[in-house]
């Protein structure tokens, strides 16, 4: 009698136990289209993850909440920027592909995209690099 309590007992408890996981997979059927003019012969690409200093306590709760690894976020959009790199670089149009690592843009809401840089920090930008 109490073996047959007991089994109840753990089967009861076994939808408690979880397993973790920090891989995160991300499946695209189709890339979205974006139109390059061909004049454009230089592509700077610039990572706009970064959260800024009032966003990081929001970033770290979210982080916490969605029990998603340490560096998931950071790792997924250095793996976008090695991506689009890698792809830019196998289409023989254009002459310099290079991630601007040196550029510090951070973004003031994660849960949109950032917005459209203004142009006269685009110009700079061209200029600098």
């Amino acid at each position: 009698m109490i073996l047959k309590y007991y089994s109840i007992f753990l089967i009861a408890l076994l939808p408690l136990v979880s397993c973790k996981t920090e891989q995160l997979y991300l499946n695209v059927v189709e890339p979205a289209p974006v139109y390059i003019p061909s004049i454009i012969k230089y592509i700077g690409i610039i990572n706009r993850y970064s959260p800024t200093d009032k966003t990081k306590v929001i970033d770290a709760i979210d982080k916490t909440l969605s029990l998603e690894g340490k560096n998931l976020d950071k790792n997924g959009a250095m793996e976008s920027i090695k991506g689009l790199t890698d792809e830019l670089l196998d289409n023989d149009r254009f002459t310099l592909v290079k991630p601007l690592t040196e550029i510090d843009l951070r973004t003031s809401n994660l849960t949109m995209f950032p917005e459209p840089l203004k142009w006269e920090l685009v110009d700079q930008i061209c200029k600098d690099s």
